[in-house]
């Protein structure tokens, strides 16, 4: 399987807790216990950065650590899980979005705040409304008004304001409004039932 095809699979696969593990007793850093929290095996990985505020570096650092303790499992059949933990390790040690040089552009943003932009900007192109709020099965509207806000606390143009955001600015408008219009869409009873018909949001399991 190719480098890009394995990052695909893994990007959209969903680890889930194995069970009887007591992860609260596992030597864990603060870190890997968040995400293990956010991990319910209906969450792919493209979704767990954006829902934790982790880097997708640290997100695969920590999978294979969750991995390694025997904390997590994935979703899906043998060879799938097979592909899915070999695109974790690979891509733990393959440099990523981590050394584009995007990073040393300079202006006011931390060089995480920067990835931060970047990888969520990446996912524009191929994410649904329901997938850029981080909604699935179906969420009432106080559901879909929450995740709206959360999001947008991260991607607002205020958190910023005053510095200066060099190309970030733009990539942050275009953020913004992508979930400006997830929102609007979702919010409406009409319109997200229109949505719906043709992009269902993920089933819960």
């Amino acid at each position: 399987m190719s480098s890009s095809a394995s990052n695909s699979q893994l990007l959209s696969s969903c680890p889930i807790q194995r069970g009887g593990v007591v992860w609260q007793k596992l030597p864990l850093s603060p870190q890997e216990g968040f995400l293990l929290s956010r991990i319910d095996g209906r969450t792919p990985v493209s979704l767990l950065g954006h829902m934790t505020g982790l880097a997708i570096d640290a997100v695969m650092a920590s999978l294979v650590r969750l991995v390694e303790l025997q904390a997590i499992d994935w979703q899906a059949g043998a060879e799938l899980r097979r592909t899915a933990q070999e695109a974790v390790a690979t891509a733990a040690a393959t440099p990523s979005a981590a050394s584009d040089p995007r990073l040393d552009e300079p202006c006011d943003l931390t060089r995480d705040e920067k990835l931060e932009l970047l990888q969520f900007e990446d996912t524009l192109a191929k994410a649904n409304h329901w997938q850029l709020l981080g909604l699935t099965g179906d969420p009432s509207s106080s559901a879909i008004k929450r995740a709206y806000f959360s999001q947008s606390r991260r991607f607002h143009p205020d958190r910023f304001f005053g510095r200066n955001t060099g190309s970030f600015g733009a990539r942050l408008d275009t953020i913004f409004m992508a979930l400006k219009t997830a929102y609007a869409v979702l919010s409406n009873e009409e319109q997200r039932r229109a949505y719906a018909a043709h992009t269902p949001a993920k089933k819960d399991r």
